[in-house]
């Protein structure tokens, strides 16, 4: 009886561990096509909208209500998401 028990904690931690190990490979492999999507976004500027210049211009003209008013208009954000998106539209 007790051999049972022992096999079948040795079965579940070599189970464990491999799965670990699995999870840890996976996770650099997210982090590779992360990087490769950030890489992109920087060479081509595909995550750029359209709006963005004209927010810009707002915002170079002081009017950062008027800004955060247009993106709650374009994408349907509340106030809070539309001035996140603004900050980080000045950065």
């Amino acid at each position: 009886m007790e051999y049972i028990i022992i096999s079948i904690s040795v079965v579940l931690m070599f189970s464990f561990f491999s799965l670990i190990g699995k999870l840890s490979g996976f996770e650099d492999r997210l982090q590779h096509v992360e990087h490769t999507f950030d890489q992109i976004g920087k060479e081509r500027k595909l995550l750029d909208d359209p709006i963005n210049d004209e927010l810009r211009l707002l915002l170079l003209e002081g009017k950062d209500v008027a800004a955060v008013k247009k993106v709650r208009e374009a994408f349907g954000f509340s106030i809070m998401e539309a001035k996140k998106y603004i900050d980080n539209l000045n950065h």
